[in-house]
């Protein structure tokens, strides 16, 4: 049994529990921006898009 890789996740978990409000919301906003940006990225440099003769 992989215990080393449990106890780590398990402490990760008990780390993140610990952590203040304010940082899952900062958390959460970097997360909306960073994915706005993925999104947008993707978008204009699709191969999908270019096939189906978007660009």
């Amino acid at each position: 049994m992989p215990l080393v890789p449990i106890l780590g996740i398990i402490s990760c978990f008990g780390l993140m529990a610990t952590l203040p409000p304010d940082t899952w919301i900062r958390l959460a906003g970097w997360l909306v921006i960073g994915f706005a940006i993925y999104l947008g990225y993707n978008r204009k440099h699709s191969a999908l898009q270019r096939e189906a003769g978007g660009e």
